[in-house]
């Protein structure tokens, strides 16, 4: 599992102003500030956390 910090920075589909309304949250900085902390209060570890964040991703690009 990847936890991938990208960020969509236009949403042009949507009138101006739906996102912000229904998507208060949405930023740069999501998984970081809101995703992580939920997953360890949820009881995942730092170990699993660096896994999704870091190992993963890592693998994935050497083609492991």
């Amino acid at each position: 599992m990847f936890l991938p910090q990208d960020y969509c920075c236009t949403m042009d589909w949507f009138p101006e102003g739906v996102i912000e309304e229904r998507f208060p949250k949405w930023s740069m900085s999501f998984v970081l500030e809101e995703v992580v902390p939920e997953l360890k209060r949820k009881g995942v570890t730092e170990q699993q956390i660096q896994h999704m964040l870091f190992d993963n991703a890592r693998c994935w690009f050497e083609g492991k």
